[in-house]
């Protein structure tokens, strides 16, 4: 049985327009100049906050349908929220001058599947996921650990994959506000990177349509 997917998106749909990253790093650089030491500036760092992530939607609807009898946990400080998608607890990064960021988080969600009293033959693993934004493009990158998968009549459980920190989801629409003491950022859409087609068990090709991810975090 294999799971339906989205086709993957064409490049011009993966690209930020022009007009928002412009108007997004104007944002975040107005808020560097009001915290920045006077006349020099300098990189401020991140603290606090969370971040609201669902990985991909379809893929925790499978997970917990009758097909795959499974479910999915927040691990490490990670909680499911009520809509389903996970929080994770803030973990420091750094906003430059230029308005590029890294943020990143803490914590996990583990999904599993087709549990036939072996163990769960379909498990795939995300913890600490990071934000990079370079002004234009945005990036969540996570360390994913998962189990090759040879379909849902598998008796027993392939061994785990550690295939540390990849570039995950390659995100759309992406809005970048600063207060002065908080960045916010939000997106609308996202892919899955190429990087990570074999460790999501294949499941996926690369494009496919992957879940937004938005955070609020502390400007120190």
């Amino acid at each position: 049985m294999s799971l339906t997917t989205t086709p993957p998106t064409t490049d011009r749909a993966r690209r930020t327009p022009r007009g928002l990253a412009a108007t997004a790093s104007a944002a975040v650089l107005g808020a560097v100049l009001a915290l920045a030491p006077s006349p020099a500036l300098a990189d401020t760092g991140l603290s606090g906050g969370s971040a609201d992530w669902g990985v991909k939607e379809s893929f925790r609807t499978y997970v917990t349908s009758f097909i795959a009898q499974g479910d999915y946990v927040g691990v490490d400080g990670a909680t499911v929220t009520a809509a389903g998608t996970v929080d994770f607890p803030g973990a420091g990064g750094t906003l430059a001058t230029d308005g590029s960021f890294d943020a990143a988080f803490s914590g996990g969600v583990v999904f599993t599947g087709h549990d036939y009293g072996n163990g769960p033959v379909l498990e795939v693993q995300v913890h600490d996921p990071r934000v990079e934004f370079d002004g234009t493009d945005a990036v969540v990158h996570a360390r994913v650990v998962s189990r090759t998968f040879d379909g849902p009549f598998q008796t027993s459980p392939n061994p785990l994959v550690d295939y540390g920190e990849i570039a995950v989801t390659e995100l759309t629409g992406e809005s970048v506000t600063g207060t002065g003491t908080e960045l916010s950022f939000t997106s609308t859409g996202g892919s899955l990177h190429a990087d990570a087609v074999d460790a999501f068990a294949g499941f996926y090709s690369a494009g496919t349509a992957m879940d937004p991810i938005s955070f609020t975090v502390t400007t120190d």
